[in-house]
Order: C-alpha cells, then structure tokens, then sequence
C-alpha cells in the first residue's frame, strides 16, 4: 500500500469568472471542508477564507492536484501542503499568476524544508555557506533576500495578505469588545515581519489566525500600543476541552477591554 498523508489546500485568491470552475476542480480531486461549519458558510461555493482539505491522500499526488486546479482556474493563487509521511518530508506547492510557481519539500504546515547544502545553493550557486560570515552588511541583506525567495517568502507572504484581506472582508467572527470605556481603543501590534492595528477584536481574530493549528505559526506580538500606552496582553482558555469542531475559546484581554475568540487546534 502507498504512502499516505493529509493535504491541505488553501485557494485564496481567484477571479469571478473561473471561481466555479477551481471548486469543480477541487471537488473532483476529493478535496472537501474539514469541518461541517465551514462547508454550511460556503453554501456551495468556492471559498477563499477556509482550506480545503483530505485526509489519507496518496503521497506525491498534490503536484497533480495542484496542477488541475490551475488548469480549471489559471488567474487563482494558492498555497498547498502534503504533511509529512511516514517514508520522508512533504511538499509544499504554491502559485500565483505573478511569482508563478513555487514547491519545496516541507517539514509540515506549508514550511518550505531545505538542507544545507540545498540553502547555500540557493545563495551562491554553489556549498559556500562560510562566506557568510565575511560579508558587508548590504550584502548579507541582498543574500537574506535571495534565501527568503528561495524558501518560498513572497508566495507566503502574498498569502498571507491576500487570506486577511478575505477574511477581514468576510468579516469573520464578528467579535464584540467588552470595554469599560464604549468605545474601544485602537492599536498597533507585532505580527509577523511587520505591524498590524485595529481594535482588540481585530487582534483577537489575527491571533486566532496566527493559533490556527493548520496554518503556519508567523508570529504575533503580546503587547498592544496606542500611541501613549503599552497593554500586555492576557490569553486565558476558557475550557478543558475543544467543541465538536476543535475550537477552543480563548478570552484576550488588556487593562479596560475583553474579547473571546475561537482558536481551533
């Protein structure tokens, strides 16, 4: 019996007219909701916010996969990863119409997996990793930027952006502030390798994101600013156990204001 794994693909982006042709596609790929809550929200249609999702996928098939959705729908962008089996690393592919294709092995959660003599070709050409050490800082910057192309960087982070902006736009949770004053305070925040802002409920939906247990960790700040003042930031859960979809409910909270929000993993 061949290998097998569990694939998640996330299509994040697609134009209007090819949108019912990527959900055919992955339909006929037996790629489907992992959780009956995010089937009943697309009603049927294509979802740009939720990953698809399979479970005993044969091991080295998500190349076609990704293949047929981007044959059904050539202007879509995804990202889409093979867990690792048990005979060695899984993949990660990724596409966008403007950075073309991207796949790599990957140690799991969409992270591009490099050996090192794999990541010094990718900077030099060939295995010359102690060069490093001897370079000017504008240099070393130029070489940081040719490692981060290489380990996939611009596709994950036009995802990123691209997933945000859908889910901002969808307006997922719709998370209600308790706060003392009625008017909740705006801030800015870490996350990722930038800052983000908005009130505590749009960190509290970032943060989820960011716990999301199938979606790569990119980090988020535990401090909250808003421009006079810092807020750590309390994370408390709320139960013993996930719900039946694998939520846990996480209570954010800094001096003056609340929210909870559902993190699933």
């Amino acid at each position: 019996m061949s290998d097998r794994s569990t694939v998640y693909f996330h299509l994040y982006a697609c134009p209007e007219d090819q949108r019912a042709a990527a959900a055919a596609a992955l339909d006929a790929e037996d790629l489907y909701f992992e959780f009956e809550n995010d089937a009943v929200a697309a009603a049927g249609q294509l979802s740009l916010t939720r990953p698809y999702f399979a479970e005993e996928y044969p091991v080295g098939s998500l190349g076609d996969c990704a293949h047929a959705v981007r044959e059904a729908a050539p202007g879509c962008s995804y990202m889409a990863w093979e867990e690792p089996g048990t005979t060695g690393p899984g993949q990660v592919h990724a596409y966008t119409p403007v950075l073309g294709m991207f796949t790599a092995a990957s140690a799991g959660q969409g992270e591009a997996f490099f050996t090192l003599p794999e990541a010094t070709a990718a900077i030099w050409g060939t295995g010359r990793p102690g060069r490093l050490r001897r370079l000017l800082p504008a240099r070393r910057s130029r070489v940081a930027a040719r490692l981060h192309h290489a380990m996939g960087g611009p596709w994950m982070d036009d995802w990123e952006s691209c997933r945000d902006a859908a889910l901002r736009a969808a307006g997922t949770g719709g998370l209600t502030v308790q706060c003392a004053s009625g008017t909740p305070r705006q801030y800015a925040w870490e996350q990722g390798d930038g800052q983000a802002s908005g009130t505590l409920a749009g960190y509290a939906e970032a943060f989820a994101r960011v716990k999301d247990a199938s979606l790569p960790d990119t980090g988020i700040g535990t401090e909250l600013r808003d421009g006079t003042q810092i807020y750590p930031v309390v994370a408390e859960g709320l139960a013993t156990a996930p719900d039946e979809d694998g939520y846990w409910p996480v209570r954010l909270s800094v001096p003056g204001e609340e929210v909870t929000v559902l993190v699933w993993g």
